[in-house]
């Protein structure tokens, strides 16, 4: 299997859908945004350009290496590839990885830090984007995070997860996915698109499919069509870590056999001999399928059941 096929990697190439992109991004210069997956740069140039901030995460160490190269062809920083050091570890709690770090252009090539572009060359499930915050090239606090990317779609589901468990420190996320993966993130309840992605990305983000991209939109074409999609995470009160574990062990549960009635799925859940109650009290039939629940009706659920227990 060739290296390419391996890593997932489809690099965008239509120039239209590449500046459909950008636009729906809309970088501005103060932004601090962190790119998954830059492959050959496609939205990279364009991103810096605005005039911000930007980290990305590679993990294949060639394409890292080679991409100031590729940004400074493209007209995207004079002076880049100059002036490579290796990051250090530096995180909390998490692998940030080896790295690459370079500024680009117009005197931007300084020290380590401070310049507008880093490069990291590393697992973008384990890196530490946390730390991020804390690395200012500049004075004053940390912005959130800004979160794009063409995401190789082999890891897309698990990295999605990973990034609205930490939607308290990201403004917006903006990606390319698989059609059937964006079409799950915001869907609607009542359709087979409906589960446990789309419950946890609509509880931690505003999610919107933008627009969709054909095969030969990529090099080389993936055998699926791809979407561009928009998370914005909600800034609600009342909301907790705990609230959304719970939320999720209960969506996990009743979503596990998709077939099989809530009354089946949810009969090992917290509170299950109050089940039928519960449901009733909320115009629910114990042989409903998960999928015709909505999330309000999923988080009513999950407080219901954690109360009847107490």
């Amino acid at each position: 299997m060739n290296k390419t096929r391996r890593l997932g990697q489809n690099f965008l190439q239509d120039e239209i859908i590449i500046q459909r992109i950008v636009d729906a991004i809309a970088p501005a210069a103060d932004d601090h945004l962190v790119e998954i997956g830059p492959g050959r740069g496609a939205i990279t140039g364009p991103l810096l350009a605005s005039g911000c901030r930007l980290d990305v995460i590679e993990l294949d160490r060639e394409l890292a290496r080679h991409l100031p190269k590729r940004l400074r062809r493209s007209g995207f920083g004079n002076g880049a590839g100059r002036g490579f050091e290796g990051v250090h570890d530096g995180g909390r709690g998490g692998e940030r990885g080896s790295g690459l770090e370079s500024g680009l252009g117009n005197g931007l090539e300084g020290g380590p830090g401070n310049g507008r572009l880093r490069i990291f060359q590393a697992d973008a499930l384990r890196f530490d984007y946390i730390a991020l915050l804390d690395s200012g090239r500049g004075s004053g606090p940390s912005r959130p995070l800004r979160l794009a990317g063409n995401l190789p779609y082999t890891i897309a589901t698990p990295l999605l997860f990973r990034f609205i468990e930490l939607a308290d420190w990201i403004e917006d996320m903006h990606f390319m996915l698989q059609l059937e993966v964006a079409e799950r993130i915001a869907a609607a309840p009542g359709g087979k698109a409906w589960g446990v992605l789309g419950v946890m990305a609509q509880y931690h983000c505003a999610a919107e499919l933008l627009f969709d991209a054909p095969p030969e939109a990529f090099a080389p074409p993936p055998k699926v069509r791809s979407a561009f999609v928009r998370l914005r995470p909600r800034r609600e009160p009342g909301r907790t870590p705990e609230q959304a574990a719970k939320l999720r062990r209960l969506v996990a549960a009743a979503f596990a056999h998709r077939r099989k009635t809530l009354r089946n799925n949810l009969r090992d859940a917290p509170g299950m001999r109050h089940l039928p109650d519960v449901l009733e009290g909320m115009g629910i039939a114990p042989a409903a399928r998960a999928e015709t629940l909505s999330l309000e009706q999923f988080l009513q659920l999950s407080e219901h059941l954690a109360e009847a227990e107490n």
